[in-house]
């Protein structure tokens, strides 16, 4: 079990059968981890949300930090999506820019899914290809659906995204064809 240990900003990781905590990235301190590095030993700006892939790498999003890093098998941390700034480009991934993002979740192609609050949409981070596209809300042509503080998202086994549309009190289903 992973957790985002927010007031403590780090990444936890609980072994549900030993019940052993261990620190998986953060060492407590505000700041910019530097890519590459030691991820136990780099701060972390905000820690928010955390969820892992099928290849095990950790992948951490950043509220304030306005960012996605993530933690590869070998307990190094980077940077993969974000400027660091909040704004609304979006497209190739170090230059897209997010606006508070609130919560992700990794579909069955170990894409990234992320609920960006402050730009009411729902990103794709496609890790292959290195780019961010919208999938729903604010600048997506299809579907065209408004959202308000998008804060929670989660991919079925069968693909279908579910989106916790908070401002709107209502949870949304969007499955591709």
């Amino acid at each position: 079990l992973y957790l985002a240990d927010l007031k403590n900003r780090r990444i936890r990781m609980i072994d549900l059968a030993t019940q052993v905590v261990t620190t998986v990235a953060g060492n407590g301190k505000k700041g910019l981890p530097e890519d590459g590095s030691k991820a136990t030993e780099s701060p972390l700006v905000d820690p928010r949300a955390v969820a892992v892939d099928a290849k095990n790498n950790v992948y951490i999003l950043e509220r304030s930090g306005h960012a996605l890093r993530v933690v590869d098998a070998n307990g190094k941390i980077k940077t993969v999506v974000g400027t660091g700034e909040p704004g609304t480009a979006v497209g190739a991934a170090l230059e897209t820019q997010l606006g508070s993002p609130k919560h992700l979740a990794i579909d069955g192609e170990n894409h990234v899914i992320i609920a960006d609050e402050a730009n009411r949409r729902i990103l794709k981070y496609d890790v292959v290809q290195q780019q961010v596209s919208i999938l729903m809300g604010k600048g997506a042509s299809k579907p065209n659906r408004g959202l308000s503080k998008p804060h929670g998202v989660c991919v079925h086994a069968d693909g279908t995204i579910f989106i916790v549309d908070t401002g709107h009190h209502r949870i949304l289903s969007l499955k591709f064809r």
